[in-house]
């Protein structure tokens, strides 16, 4: 018996060199690198094992049988393990996390353990091999049966992918089908001809095969920069995240790319931004760094002595000189950083709060990204979500502030004031969610939630005849809307709500900024609805915005109601009043907060009154409460 090695010898050649390049280029530590690195050295091993085995089996007369038996336990110990880490890493690979402690798994861990046992007794049994009295090599009755089952494990992951792998791209899950075929038919050639070792070369090319297509290295880089990509940190946050770890990041922003792009050409930009990606990987040392958009980069540290030793880093290569043509510039960068991180909800959190940063980074430099800094990021992420949730669910809240006659003292209209609620932030206020809704869109959908709310309050309560009406506040997205029109009244029809039940409130700058809304009020004004123009006086009066607008009440922002102290402040109220008051406007005076206030306002000739004296915003039922005890 004489086994040819040439074949393993090259295929362990080539799984060397690949070994040696994988492990000396930085790998990126997610799950999939990880398992393939181990993949890798089993391979490694287990056919530089079959080859040593091979040759003390060619020279079998000269070596005890002892130390025989020990090559081969080890090399069919690492041989066998090699299926399941290939079923664990195509599992991985098609997204199912939760693999470890699976059904499958443990079973096939279990069998492998049983493997383990019947090999390393081997010597005793001759279950798997043993060599005989002349040191001849022999297969033991099992040898077969657990090579076959070792090939249904390769078979179990042809299962996997055709089970969870319709997210792999095509090529993917043919590398899968071709690395378990071409394992088989080595196999199966080893039976038929045992003396011709292939199972090495096979091994060999299937494992190169895997790592130009399943792995993908170029995926996880930058192009441009060799920076990890943009990709590649959102992987590598939901890592840290799921592991608990603690970790700060530091975003390079490069000066002034903008005027080089505009002076110099794209060109030039990119050449710079590339020499910067350099400088930045290099001082990055053995932390990640990650290209972001435009000129952007990040680098994740896992200890304030790391991240201050990065910093010193890149202070020391920048700036640097630019040459070009006859002009010679410097490239700057700016550095803001963070404490350290760690205690987040999800990896989403994560990843937007980074994202959030980054944001923040173009527009102003603050270097230090306190906690207090991302606190706020945090809770704004909570509201944000209790917004979309109470969007979803159709939850959310509507208080009524009451507004009073101010010659009967008695509630005669209300506004609509929208509030959120969370279980863990509670009444969450417009001023904090508001501005948010604006930003992601959804300040689209609150709108006809509230007109709903309201219709669905009107309808299911008795209210006194001297009620007039609700007032609702409009967006200025709601007033960019060209169907304005017909949303509002297609809700009043739907409910059976007479259209001077409700009054539409809209603030006066965005009456002076948004030229649509003209046309979407006067549709709306032959229909009957009525507007209010909110806050009048809070930032500048326009009295053209309430000419040239079909309002028929005019509410007088609280910022100057706080001057009615003031003699000539006085006067120009007055003044307003007056003149309103002649355009047949009614008139409604928010921010009332004493007796002393609410006469004077009386006496200036104010139709209504609005503030704390009477009542803050309250819940819809004890609105009820208020309105019925106060007629």
């Amino acid at each position: 018996m004489y086994y040819h090695l040439s074949y393993n010898i090259s295929g362990f050649i080539f799984l060397l060199i690949l070994t040696v390049y994988f492990l000396y280029r930085p790998i990126f530590p997610n799950t999939s690198n990880i398992r393939f690195r181990l993949i890798l050295l089993v391979s490694l091993i287990s056919v530089g094992l079959d080859i040593i085995t091979a040759h003390t089996i060619n020279i079998s007369p000269q070596v005890p049988n002892t130390l025989n038996y020990v090559l081969n336990i080890i090399f069919f110990n690492f041989l066998w393990l090699l299926p399941i880490l290939f079923v664990q890493y195509i599992y991985i690979l098609t997204k199912r996390k939760k693999f470890k402690n699976s059904k499958l798994n443990i079973a096939l861990i279990s069998t492998y353990i049983i493997e383990m046992i019947l090999v390393i007794t081997t010597p005793f049994t001759h279950f798997i091999i043993y060599f005989d009295a002349a040191h001849l090599y022999h297969h033991g009755s099992l040898y077969l049966l657990f090579v076959g089952y070792n090939l249904i494990i390769l078979l179990i992951s042809l299962i996997i992918v055709t089970l969870y792998g319709s997210e792999m791209p095509k090529g993917q899950r043919t590398t899968v089908i071709t690395y378990v075929l071409l394992i088989i038919s080595a196999n199966i050639v080893q039976i038929f001809h045992p003396l011709l070792s292939i199972n090495g070369l096979i091994l060999s090319i299937a494992t190169f095969l895997m790592f130009f297509t399943l792995q993908n290295p170029a995926a996880y880089y930058d192009s441009l920069t060799n920076n990890y990509s943009r990709a590649t940190l959102q992987e590598y946050v939901d890592i840290l995240v799921s592991k608990n770890s603690h970790f700060q990041f530091i975003i390079v922003d490069v000066k002034g790319t903008t005027g080089i792009n505009k002076a110099l050409g794209e060109e030039i930009g990119t050449d710079i931004i590339t020499r910067v990606g350099k400088k930045v990987l290099i001082a990055s040392g053995s932390n990640l760094s990650f290209k972001m958009d435009g000129d952007l980069f990040i680098i994740i540290t896992l200890s304030i002595k790391e991240r201050d030793i990065t910093i010193k880093a890149l202070k020391n290569r920048f700036p640097f000189k630019y040459h070009f043509s006859d002009y010679t510039f410097d490239v700057n960068i700016h550095l803001n950083y963070t404490d350290t991180l760690f205690d987040f909800e999800n990896p989403n959190e994560a990843n937007e709060i980074i994202k959030e940063c980054t944001l923040v980074s173009k527009k102003r430099e603050i270097s230090l990204i306190n906690n207090s800094f991302l606190d706020e990021i945090k809770k704004n992420r909570k509201i944000e979500k209790a917004l979309q949730n109470s969007i979803d669910n159709q939850n959310i809240l509507v208080y009524l502030q009451p507004i009073y006659s101010s010659e009967t003292k008695k509630c005669v209209k209300a506004e609509a004031l929208i509030r959120l609620y969370d279980r863990d932030l509670g009444i969450i206020m417009p001023d904090e969610f508001i501005h948010l809704a604006e930003s992601n869109g959804s300040i689209t959908k609150l709108a006809p939630l509230i007109i709903q709310k309201v219709c669905n309050f009107l309808n299911s309560t008795k209210l006194p005849d001297t009620f007039k009406n609700i007032s609702i506040n409009l967006s200025v997205i709601d007033c960019l809307n060209p169907n304005l029109d017909q949303l509002i009244l297609g809700m009043l029809k739907k409910n059976n709500i007479k259209s001077n039940q409700i009054t539409f409130e809209i603030t006066e700058t965005i009456a002076s900024l948004v030229p649509e809304l003209e046309k979407n009020m006067y549709m709306l004004k032959k229909s009957g609805i009525q507007f209010a123009l909110d806050d009048f006086g809070s930032g500048y009066a326009n009295i053209d915005t309430v000419v040239k607008l079909p309002f028929n009440i005019i509410k007088i922002d609280r910022q100057l109601l706080l001057l009615i102290n003031d003699p000539k402040y006085s006067i120009i109220l007055k003044s307003f009043i007056d003149i309103f008051l002649a355009l047949k406007l009614e008139l409604v005076v928010e921010g009332i907060e004493n007796e002393w206030q609410a006469e004077e306002i009386r006496k200036m000739g104010a139709t209504y009154q609005q503030g704390f004296l009477y009542s803050p915003p309250i819940s819809m039922e004890d609105f009820t409460k208020l309105v019925i005890s106060n007629n």
